[in-house]
This record gives C-alpha cells, sequence and structure tokens, in this order.
C-alpha cells in the first residue's frame, strides 16, 4: 500500500517496501531481498527494448523504470547456474539473462481493433489488404479447378481409349479368326508377349519367313519385322535355321521350294540359267550325321553295270548300302543375265555309276528347275567317257 492506502499500479515501476513489480498485465511478482523471484530491466538496445515493450502489450510503459519477471522467460533465455557467476568467479543466486532474450510466455494477447474503432484511412487499407488476398486466392483456385479440368479431361480420354480397345466376345473370336488366316499360332501368341521376350518358333512359320526373306531380301524383311511390326523370327534366327537345316544326298526339295520363292522377284533375264553337273572326290569312309543321328558315306546313285558284275562275282552280292563313295557330284545352277548360283542337288557315286540312273537325275533336275520358274538354256558337263554315256 501507499500513502492513503490506493493500490500501486501495475506496470510501471511500483513500490511495495522498495520491491518492483512485474510490469506485464496481471502479473503481481516483484523482488526483493529474500524473494526467489527475479526481475529484469528493459534492454537499453533501441531495437531489443522496441521488442519488449510490444510483448507488454500495455500503455504508459516507463521503459526506465519497468521490470519483467522470470516468468515470462524461456529456459533457453537464461545463462546456465555453472556460467553464472561474478567477477571473482562466485556463482550468483539472481539469475541472468542471455544476450538478445525476450519476454515470451504468460504475455497478453495483443489488442485487435474493431473495425468500427478504425478511422476511414484505416479501414480503406483493411478493406485493400482483405480484397487483395481474396483476389490472389482467388486466382489461386481458379489456375487450380483449370489444372484439374485438364486431368480429367485427360482420364476421360484415356477412359474412352479403354473402351475402345475392349472388345466383346464376339469381337474378339472374329479379330482371332482374321488372325488365324494369315498368321500362326506362334506368331499370334507373339503379338501378346513384350518386343523382348523371347520365342519358340514353329516350323511352319520358319519357313513362311524365310519365303519371306528370299523374295523381299534383308532391307525388306528388316522393314516388315521393325516397321511393320510382322510377328515373325529376327534375320540371325532364320540363318540358323538354314545352316542347321538338314540336307542330304538325292534331296534338294528345300533348295528348289527356295529358289521357287526367289524367282518371283527376279526379271526374266535374271532367270536365264545354265544346270552345271560336275563330280569332285571324296575320301571313301562312314561319317556320322549329328542332325540326322545316322551314318553317311556310301554310294546314292548305283555302280555301272559292269561294276555291279564284278562285286557279285567276287563277294557273291552286291550291296549298294556298303558301297562307299570317293566321288560327290552336284547340279548347281548358274545365272547367265544376272550375278547368283545356287546349289540344287547332289549325290554320292563311286568308282564308276550308272548312266542310265544318272540320266535320269539330269532330267529330274532340268524338269524341278522349270517348275522354280527358272528358264535353263544350257546343262553342262566335262567330256569323260561317263558323261558321254549320259
Amino acid at each position: 500500500m501507499i500513502g492513503g492506502g490506493r493500490k500501486a499500479s501495475r506496470g510501471a515501476l511500483s513500490f511495495f517496501g522498495n520491491m518492483p513489480t512485474c510490469a506485464v498485465p496481471g502479473c503481481n511478482n516483484a523482488s526483493g531481498e529474500g524473494d526467489k523471484v527475479s526481475t529484469f530491466a528493459l534492454p537499453k538496445a533501441p531495437a531489443q527494448k522496441k521488442e519488449w515493450i510490444e510483448r507488454l502489450n500495455r500503455e504508459g510503459v516507463t521503459p526506465e523504470k519497468s521490470r519483467v519477471c522470470e516468468i515470462h522467460f524461456a529456459q533457453e533465455c537464461f545463462v546456465p547456474p555453472e556460467e553464472n557467476k561474478g567477477a571473482r568467479g562466485k556463482a550468483l543466486k539472481r539469475k541472468a539473462l542471455k544476450p538478445g532474450a525476450t519476454p515470451s510466455l504468460f504475455l497478453r494477447p495483443p489488442k485487435v481493433e474493431k473495425f468500427s474503432e478504425l478511422s476511414d484511412r484505416a479501414k480503406e487499407e483493411r478493406f485493400n489488404s482483405k480484397r487483395d488476398e481474396c483476389q490472389t486466392a482467388n486466382d489461386s483456385l481458379k489456375a487450380a479447378n483449370e489444372k484439374i479440368a485438364e486431368q480429367l479431361a485427360m482420364l476421360k480420354e484415356k477412359d474412352d481409349q479403354i473402351a475402345r480397345l475392349k472388345l466383346t466376345d464376339g469381337q474378339k473370336s472374329v479379330q482371332l479368326e482374321g488372325c488365324k488366316k494369315v498368321l500362326n499360332d506362334d506368331q499370334i501368341k507373339k503379338t501378346t508377349l513384350p518386343e523382348s521376350s523371347t520365342m519358340h518358333w514353329s516350323d511352319e512359320t520358319i519357313e513362311l519367313c524365310i519365303q519371306a526373306l528370299m523374295r523381299m531380301h534383308n532391307t525388306g524383311y528388316r522393314f516388315l519385322l521393325h516397321e511393320l511390326k510382322y510377328p515373325g523370327p529376327s534375320i540371325p534366327t532364320l540363318l540358323i535355321k538354314l545352316r542347321k537345316a538338314v540336307i542330304e544326298a538325292g534331296k534338294g526339295d528345300v533348295f528348289f521350294k527356295l529358289i521357287s520363292k526367289k524367282t518371283e522377284t527376279m526379271s526374266e533375264e535374271e532367270k536365264v540359267c545354265c544346270l552345271n553337273f560336275d563330280e569332285m572326290a571324296v575320301k571313301p569312309r562312314y561319317e556320322f550325321n549329328s542332325t540326322t543321328q545316322s551314318y553317311v558315306g556310301t554310294i546314292t546313285i548305283p555302280l555301272s553295270k559292269k561294276q555291279q558284275d564284278l562285286r557279285k562275282k567276287k563277294t557273291g552280292v552286291y550291296d549298294e548300302s556298303t558301297e562307299l563313295a570317293h566321288k560327290a557330284m552336284s547340279c548347281v545352277a548358274v545365272s547367265m543375265g544376272g550375278k547368283w548360283l545356287q546349289l540344287l542337288e547332289f549325290h554320292y557315286t563311286g568308282l564308276s555309276f550308272e548312266a542310265q540312273a544318272v540320266a535320269d537325275w539330269v532330267l529330274s533336275c532340268l524338269r524341278r528347275t522349270r517348275a522354280t520358274g527358272l528358264n535353263p538354256k544350257i546343262i553342262c558337263m566335262d567330256n569323260n567317257p561317263e558323261n558321254v554315256a549320259i
């Protein structure tokens, strides 16, 4: 109490037996001798002093006399006890604030002015500020709505695409039947697999694509696979299959079949060719053919009548399956108007051969060559006595 019995006003430095009270509205803490509550004067630095006064949020603050008690400061604002020492290193009982500390706890919230209490200029400024905030929020909302609309349009387009791709069972059946008219089963399966997946191709597809390769050459076949997305084996795969093809003496159907596809892309001049029959020496022995899992090396054209009689007289029997071949006779088509040649067929022969059997074979090769579309004009062979007999 101060003379007259009136209560001391809070905020400025008041004395209750020379004890300063806290300037924070609503706080009655005071410090004095024997009191454990510490109060702190406002800082002298102008910027920090202004911040303290704003946080006190009251009128009539006297910076030189006002105090703020310790309960309005966070714990991290105080100097640690072990560092709070005097000039002689003695620990101080009174708490000390760190540089830059500001009160932040148990303060009265700032007063918000009512709109009706503002001046006309302040009202206009606040109105303009709120209007700008609303305009900014409206622009952001409009942009967000436009983006959502674009995404919805994209989703709708994708839904439409999916709907178009979805086929009824009847449509799938019709589509599948249409595919089977031009594609084999393994080719249809390939269309449902990833492009990088490996595929085991059927013999039918391999043969079909070899024919396509013969007609189109490498460039055309690559265009068919990569640009037109035709499901089929690559060129290296086809070449591997061709290298593994079973080629046996007297069985040249595979070559005649391939050349028949090739002739479809030839000019009439390129089709003119010569059939060249020639023999070459081979080592007489048995060899195992791993492809056919059988032994080869015996003759496929009978010996001459004279040699057959000699065999019967010497051994009592003539058996072609045991007669080892000494030569191989080939039939090669050689272009006369282009730059190509192709082996058509070959036979294994002994030291001699039956002229009629070879003559029949030559006529068979001539007939089958013409059937491919080629135009053989000449039959060529050397002038040894056996060939003359042919």
